[in-house]
């Protein structure tokens, strides 16, 4: 879904409220997947509040997936 939202941000937009869940799930890779996807999908607005629920993982993703968040952002 990560690479589809890449080309197809409104295809993958509509799972957003599953995608929301899987932000804390205990799997990092998930979790950052979740986020780097999410951030692709979502509006400007929604940007803000993504980040400041995801300042907390951020120390404890690897930086492939810290690099893959900054790049959605």
């Amino acid at each position: 879904m990560n690479r589809i939202a890449s080309a197809q941000p409104k295809l993958v937009g509509i799972c957003q409220t599953e995608l929301e869940g899987l932000i804390t799930d205990m799997n990092r890779s998930v979790a950052s997947l979740a986020i780097s996807t999410l951030l692709k999908t979502c509006n400007e607005d929604s940007v803000q509040k993504l980040v400041k629920q995801i300042a907390t993982y951020l120390p404890d993703l690897g930086i492939d997936f810290k690099i893959e968040i900054i790049q959605s952002i």
